[in-house]
Order: structure tokens, then C-alpha cells, then sequence
């Protein structure tokens, strides 16, 4: 028979475990740098182009997100977090529609970039999510499952990073991911479709 003290102890180990995973996690998703561009990825088909679109109305810029809003992206991938393959068939689904959106912009956008491509990539463009981005999250799910993994990368995904105002983007709406691995902007364009 398990005493009331016996119950608290055990509630209190099972906190500090999860506060250890948590603590592990973050410093293995340091090691991971794909983890933290896919989150960019998620934050780029999110918060940014909604921001971007929001500052049109507000005549702070001039024009449009060239990429779609991706409303309630981070509730479909919290939904599938029960099972990592449940998890990584929604994160390849995002994958294939935001890799496939950055592609057709590009494509479109190709006579705009044409008198400067460098400045045009840098305020219009967004990386692209690679193969090693998926292995990187695919060990962080195996090693802490995929519902601290997938609540991680959604937090991750949604959080401001710390531009202008604390909003979470620099003056153009484009944030780089500066644990991506990603420092200047000629590799962000050789990141590039």
C-alpha cells in the first residue's frame, strides 16, 4: 500500500525527469541544427508572412508576403505528435508544400531579382528544408519522443527571436535562423532552390 508520501515522491520525480528531458533537449537541439531550420521554416509559413501582410495594412510596407499563410500549422503538427510516424508524415507533408511554394516563387519571381540578385534573395527568399533537416528532428524524436520534439519545434517555430521590437523579424520580415547554422547572407542565398 503506497503511503501519501510515497505518491509525492513520485510525483516529484516524475517532474524532475521531465525537467531533465527538457534540459537535455535543449542542448541536443543545439546539435541539431536541421531542428532548428525547420522551425524557421514553420515561423517562415507562419508568423512572418503574417506579419509581412499585416504591415501592408498598416502602410509600414509596401508589399505583400509572397508566400501563403499557413493558419493553425502548428495545431495540425501537435495533433500527430501521438507517434513519430503519425508526427513525420504531417512534417513531410509541411515539407513537401513548403518546399514546393518557395520553389514557385523563386520561379516567379525571376525577372524582379534580375537587377540585384543578391538584395532580392535576401529580403524575399526563405531557405528550404533538406534531407538533413528531417534525419536531425527524426533523432531528436527517437531520443525524446515525439511529443516533446513536435511541442519543442512548434515552440520553436512560433517564438519571436528577438528583431525588431522584440517582434521576432528585422526590418524586411525575414528572420534568419542564427541557430540554423546560417551567418551571413551569401550562404542563406546558396541555401537557395
Amino acid at each position: 500500500m503506497t503511503t501519501e508520501q510515497d505518491q509525492h515522491d513520485s510525483v516529484l520525480s516524475l517532474e524532475s525527469r521531465d525537467k531533465d528531458d527538457l534540459t537535455e533537449f535543449c542542448f541536443a537541439s543545439g546539435e541539431h541544427p536541421g531542428f532548428h531550420r525547420i522551425a524557421y521554416a514553420i515561423r517562415q509559413s507562419t508568423v512572418i508572412p503574417q506579419r509581412q501582410n499585416a504591415q501592408v495594412e498598416s502602410k509600414e510596407r509596401t508589399e505583400k508576403s509572397l508566400y501563403t499563410v499557413r493558419y493553425g500549422l502548428g495545431h495540425v503538427l501537435r495533433r500527430q505528435a501521438t507517434s513519430a510516424r503519425e508526427l513525420m508524415d504531417a512534417v513531410a507533408e509541411f515539407m513537401l508544400e513548403y518546399n514546393a511554394e518557395t520553389d514557385q516563387v523563386y520561379e516567379k519571381t525571376s525577372l524582379e531579382r534580375k537587377p540585384d540578385p543578391q538584395a532580392y534573395a535576401r529580403t524575399h527568399y526563405r531557405q528550404r528544408i533538406q534531407l538533413k533537416d528531417l534525419d536531425d528532428l527524426l533523432m531528436l524524436i527517437k531520443t525524446y519522443g515525439p511529443r516533446l520534439a513536435c511541442n519543442m519545434l512548434v515552440a520553436y517555430g512560433y517564438a519571436a527571436t528577438g528583431g525588431k521590437d522584440g517582434d521576432g523579424a528585422g526590418r524586411d520580415g525575414n528572420d534568419v535562423p542564427s541557430q540554423a547554422g546560417v551567418s551571413s547572407a551569401t550562404e542563406k542565398e546558396e541555401m537557395l532552390p
